[in-house]
């Protein structure tokens, strides 16, 4: 590797030399190719899905693994109302592993599920508006909560981004929240 002082620009690597431009691509395709490739597939808000239930995330995404979480888990009361989180054809309701679950394509690359339902109140087939009633919730684990995930190209990614979309503001911190003090003053 040389560096012609001279310039202070051009740097050469096995015979190749490379400008201030040509540098910084090289720097920007090795650092590209050690992120992890699931941060390259993380939903924008192109999409935008709207929480089935109004409870705080209590698992988030983990996929690290065969047995990893492949959707976040979303706090509701036991027979709570569950709304779909987009507009769509219902492609599947009914049961998988034990557990109910509804699965919305809202088009042909997406898949939404929502899954540990005590009832399901859709059939395959049915188009649904975001907001429309699924069923009611259950639990799994004995956690009282929705199970929500995302697929894009048959690819689990995590659904949370999407989720915050609809609450953003303009102000580069996002959406600020008051939390009282621990104190109480």
């Amino acid at each position: 590797m040389k560096s012609n002082t001279g310039t202070g620009h051009l740097v050469e690597v096995k015979r190749h030399r490379f400008g201030p431009v040509g540098w910084w691509a090289a720097f920007l395709s090795v650092a590209l190719s050690i992120l992890p490739s699931q941060a390259w597939a993380a939903p924008t808000c192109d999409l935008v899905l709207t929480p089935p239930v109004s409870g705080e995330t209590v698992r988030r995404f983990s996929p690290a693994h065969r047995g990893g979480h492949w959707g976040v888990d979303l706090a509701s009361p036991w027979a709570g109302t569950v709304r779909a989180p987009v507009s769509g054809t219902v492609t599947f309701a009914g049961r998988v592993a034990g557990r109910m679950s509804v699965t919305i394509a809202p088009e042909n690359r997406l898949r939404v599920s929502v899954s540990y339902l005590s009832q399901l109140w859709v059939s395959a087939g049915q188009w649904i508006e975001v907001g429309g009633v699924l069923g009611r919730s259950g639990t799994d684990h004995g956690l009282s909560a929705v199970h929500l995930s995302l697929r894009i190209d048959g690819r689990y990614v995590d659904p949370e981004p999407t989720l915050a979309c609809g609450t953003r503001t303009d102000h580069p911190w996002g959406r600020l929240r008051l939390v009282p003090h621990p104190a109480g003053g």
